[in-house]
């Protein structure tokens, strides 16, 4: 298992990286969108027909959610960098009662027995986050799920969430995240810099980043951490030690 802290934050550093060129990449293609023949174009003939402002009202909410996700997922990665801690049974009912409280619009699930984010400071700021970018580019908010998994002694982070129909397709769902080494030499099939950061930030985790549409329409991203060290302590917590985690 990963002893050292440095290197842990540098993992979480890699995921939410990724979280956060994905996200942009979204935003990026549908914004493309807007300038073709296809994509939301095609989509709004008919509304344009009937409505011929219909167009202008759609490019001003994306280019609205553009500039207000890039403020949301610089958010997201500052407080997902304080974020790391120990998790301890205290510590975890301690963060129920916080999970409980918030108010979120989009339905995200949350495990917090499984979560690594648990600093009690910040867990508010990083969920808020998360589910004001997931319910950004969510075309039904009410799907997105975000979750960790503890699956044979490595841990998974499962992203789950409707996304534009524009941006996304079964046809070009791989290229998000899509595994690369970083001495492959021929980057000739790789046009959009942005995509290209996103698969050499997987490359980073050793590949172990994929994505792939479900049964049911939805997007989901898997992301495969490193070991980390248990869940809860392997010895009992000290009352000292109690008091100080649910602070």
């Amino acid at each position: 298992m990963v002893k050292d802290r440095q290197n842990d934050r540098l993992s979480y550093d890699a995921v939410f990286e990724s979280f956060n060129l994905y996200v942009s990449a979204l935003h990026h293609d549908v914004s493309a969108s807007l300038r073709h023949s296809n994509g939301f174009a095609t989509l709004l003939k008919e509304d344009v027909k009937t409505d011929p402002d219909a167009l202008e009202n759609w490019t001003e909410q994306i280019i609205n959610a553009s500039q207000k996700g890039q403020t949301i997922l610089q958010l997201l990665t500052q407080c997902m960098r304080r974020a790391l801690a120990t998790n301890n049974p205290e510590r975890i009912t301690k963060l129920e009662e916080i999970v409980g409280r918030l108010e979120l619009s989009s339905a995200l699930s949350f495990d917090v027995s499984q979560d690594p984010f648990t600093d009690p400071v910040k867990l508010e700021e990083i969920y808020l986050a998360l589910d004001k970018s997931l319910h950004m580019v969510s075309s039904a908010p009410e799907a997105c799920t975000i979750r960790t998994v503890r699956e044979e002694g490595r841990r998974y982070l499962r992203i789950v969430g409707t996304t534009p129909s524009t941006a996304v397709r079964e046809t070009n769902v791989d290229r998000f995240f899509m595994p690369m080494k970083f001495d492959q030499g021929d980057f000739s099939d790789v046009r959009d810099p942005v995509v290209f950061q996103v698969k050499i930030t997987a490359a980073a985790l050793h590949g172990n980043a994929t994505a792939a549409m479900t049964s049911d329409g939805l997007l989901q991203i898997e992301v495969v951490l490193p070991d980390f060290p248990d869940v809860y302590p392997e010895t009992p917590v000290s009352a000292e030690g109690a008091e100080t985690a649910g602070a």
